[in-house]
């Protein structure tokens, strides 16, 4: 659509895909390999936090802006040493720091003192949320009853459950890395008899989860993006009919980089990186997919974005609550 609208600045747009899904490792080599081979003047991705981190120093090194999907590590793109900006790093979700205070906030409201936590212990995401969640939680008079952890990979999570059921919590704040994590945990949870419900930031949202439904019945799952949003629904239409699988906030948010980089080129009218990334540091009200973006230079994030709670009702994703931590 970009090339059939004249591409960027009279030029033809082609975009360079490398596959990083066997790990963390392949980060750097690729962004090194389009940096250097491919002579690209932006990344978009990766999706999540530990490959951006990685893609940090490649990309600060070559001086070409990365614009993340959906890497929420607050370290991303503020180097926790020194609380200092990096350059080059951006990103259009909102960060860990922001939705693990939503979620606590959310939880006291919902009048729930008590939660047990099960998280991965070698995952930076669920890591960087439970220690911003304890923390956040306590500091609003919330009690935490047992913190049980688990490693990648791993699928049987019944003796944890087992200690976080006796615990007498009154919610199981799970901070998976990924769906597969919570529909196990919900459904060997309920197989012991444990009925309180999970609460679980953005990384689990999908309709994979629904998996789970009956289980996670009454349950609460945050999210930037919700994915059946009527105002998506002609663009989910195209991409089901072109790929044959349901589009989600993944692609909302792939989306919105390229046009965050797009909107960049045209205020900077030039493809130079250090001119686009100057734009990025300076946008405000840019038009995305899902709405408009302005960024904080001091934390290149998006500002004001909402933390939007959903629940399961029936078997199907229903909207809570619309909850801004700064309010």
């Amino acid at each position: 659509e970009v090339n059939a609208n004249g591409g960027w600045l009279g030029n033809k747009v082609e975009l360079v895909t490398y596959d990083i899904a066997r790990g963390v490792e392949e980060v750097a080599p690729a962004c090194t390999k389009m940096i250097e081979e491919d002579n690209v003047i932006a990344i978009l991705g990766p999706t999540y936090s530990a490959g951006a981190t990685a893609a940090q120093p490649v990309c600060t090194e070559a001086g070409v802006p990365l614009i993340a999907l959906s890497a929420t590590n607050a370290n991303v793109t503020v180097n926790e040493k020194t609380g200092e900006v990096y350059d080059w790093m951006y990103r259009v979700c909102f960060t860990d720091n922001y939705q693990a205070e939503g979620i606590a906030n959310f939880l006291i409201d919902e009048g729930i003192k008590k939660v047990g936590i099960l998280s991965c212990v070698s995952n930076s995401y669920s890591v960087g949320m439970v220690d911003l969640f304890i923390e956040i939680y306590e500091s609003l008079g919330g009690e935490i009853t047992s913190v049980e952890l688990f490693n990648e990979n791993d699928v049987d999570f019944r003796p944890l459950l087992t200690n976080i059921g006796n615990s007498g919590c009154e919610a199981i704040f799970m901070p998976a890395p990924n769906i597969r994590y919570g529909v196990l945990a919900a459904q060997q949870a309920r197989e012991l008899g444990i009925e309180v419900p999970f609460a679980m930031p953005d990384a689990v949202y999908g309709n994979e989860l629904l998996e789970a439904a009956d289980e996670l019945e009454g349950s609460w799952i945050s999210t930037g993006l919700i994915d059946d949003d009527p105002a998506f629904e002609d663009y989910r239409n195209k991409f089901y009919e072109k790929h044959n699988i349901n589009a989600n906030m993944f692609c909302y948010y792939g989306l919105d980089t390229i046009m965050l980089l797009e909107n960049a080129i045209k205020a900077s009218d030039s493809l130079d990186p250090a001119e686009i990334r100057d734009a990025l540091e300076t946008m405000k009200d840019a038009p995305v997919f899902t709405g408009t973006l302005t960024i904080d230079p001091e934390t290149h994030n998006p500002v004001g974005k909402a933390v939007t709670l959903m629940t399961i009702e029936d078997g199907a994703y229903a909207l809570y609550k619309v909850f801004d931590p700064n309010n």
